[in-house]
Parts: structure tokens; C-alpha cells; sequence
């Protein structure tokens, strides 16, 4: 009688800790499948608890993110006759307004319980500082590239300079795109705004872009490349 009094105090404890946590919990099958949500996981993702319960969690995660997802999965069947297996990794989770949300997990396997017991944090906060910083480095960069192409029209510099100058303004391009790159992560935009893209025409501006720089040092540039119909889906600017 006392055992089963205790247990059931344990099973309220354990009720308590699980709904009222500040961070996002779920319990979930070796499939995916979410056999229980806390309140907090719901509330985030702006569903009630039983919208999430009985589903599986590959219907919330994002496309671009499945790959990373199932790895993680492999991973953790790797370990199945192991008691358990922490991973931490990061994806996106759809919520019900339609955006989705950066998550980083802890995930822990039981091969008693056969179950995953999963711990999120919301990402956005960083997300934000990463976003904040980059676009305070584009300003003073696009200040450096305009007065490098000013200097450039200049007629009062030798070759030699404008050849420096050249180079610098292809560095700081460089850089600016890795910046915007790194803003389109932080806005959940890679994978959004995609469109289908020529793959024949693609390699083409990479070959006109090339083409400059291979003459000048005299390096023999052959290529053969058939024009067809075969298009990729995805930003342009990941592909070139």
C-alpha cells in the first residue's frame, strides 16, 4: 500500500516537472512518433497539446532540414542495444502560424522504455544577435566598396593600384555575400525563396565570370557543356 502511494506521488512529481517546465519536452516512439508534449513545446509552437500528440514529428519539421533530422535518427538506432545515446542538434519546427522556429535538442534513447525523451531550446535569441551583427558589418563594408569603385574611375592611379583595388573589391563582394548568406540562414529564407534554376545557365555565368581572370594569366579554359531542360530547385544564390 505504501509502495503504490509513493509511486503515485512520484508519477504526480514527475506530471508536475513535465507540464510546468520552462523548457520545450516531448516523448516520442523510436518512429517519431509524439507519444506526449509539455506545455511549453505546444505553447511555442502555438498548438494546443493534443494537436501535437498522436502525430509524427517529421509533418513539423522543415523540408531543409529533414536530411539532418533522419541522420540524427540513424544515429541514435546505431545505439539501440546501448541504455542510451545523447545527441544535440539543431533543425527548424513548423509552427501553426505557418514560420518556422530554430530548435537545438538534447535527445536521450531508452532501450528500457523504448522511447526518446527529447529537451528543446529555442534558437531565435541568437539567431537575432547573428542577425543584428551582420547587418551592423554590411554598412561600413558597402562604404569601403563604394569609395573603392570611386577610386577606381580615377584616372591618377597606376595599374598596378587599380589591380589592388580590383582584388580588394572582389574580396569585400565576397565577404558581403557570405554576410548575406548568413542573414537569409537567420530569417529561415534558404530554403523559402527558391526558384527553378537552368543548370546549363548557371554554368555558363560561372564560366563567364571566370573568364576574365583566366585570360589574363594566360590559362587555357575548354569546356563542354550540353544545353538542356534540366532545371534545379533551390536559391539562385546557393548555386552560384
Amino acid at each position: 500500500m505504501e509502495d503504490n502511494q509513493q509511486l503515485k506521488i512520484n508519477n504526480d512529481d514527475y506530471k508536475i516537472m513535465f507540464e510546468q517546465c520552462l523548457e520545450m519536452m516531448f516523448i516520442g516512439s523510436k518512429e517519431g512518433n509524439i507519444l506526449k508534449v509539455n506545455n511549453k513545446f505546444a505553447d511555442t509552437l502555438g498548438y494546443n497539446v493534443d494537436e501535437m500528440v498522436g502525430r509524427n514529428c517529421y509533418e513539423f519539421i522543415h523540408p531543409g532540414d529533414m536530411r539532418v533530422t533522419y541522420s540524427t535518427q540513424q544515429y541514435l538506432d546505431d545505439g539501440m542495444n546501448d541504455e542510451k545515446r545523447i545527441i544535440n542538434f539543431t533543425n527548424r519546427y513548423l509552427k501553426k502560424n505557418g514560420s518556422y522556429i530554430p530548435l537545438t535538442w538534447k535527445t536521450i534513447y531508452s532501450n528500457k522504455y523504448k522511447k526518446i525523451y527529447c529537451i528543446a531550446a529555442d534558437n531565435r535569441k541568437s539567431d537575432s544577435f547573428l542577425s543584428e551583427a551582420s547587418q551592423q558589418l554590411k554598412t561600413p563594408l558597402n562604404s569601403v566598396m563604394g569609395y573603392i569603385q570611386l577610386l577606381l574611375l580615377s584616372e591618377n592611379i597606376s595599374a598596378d593600384v587599380k589591380k589592388n583595388l580590383s582584388e580588394a573589391f572582389k574580396s569585400a563582394t565576397y565577404l558581403l555575400g557570405m554576410i548575406n548568406n548568413l542573414l537569409e540562414i537567420t530569417n529561415n529564407y534558404v530554403y523559402t525563396k527558391s526558384d527553378n534554376i537552368s543548370i546549363y545557365l548557371s554554368i555558363m555565368s560561372c564560366i563567364e565570370q571566370q573568364k576574365k581572370d583566366v585570360l589574363e594569366k594566360n590559362i587555357c579554359l575548354q569546356f563542354d557543356v550540353c544545353n538542356s531542360d534540366n532545371y534545379i530547385y533551390i536559391p539562385e544564390t546557393k548555386l552560384l
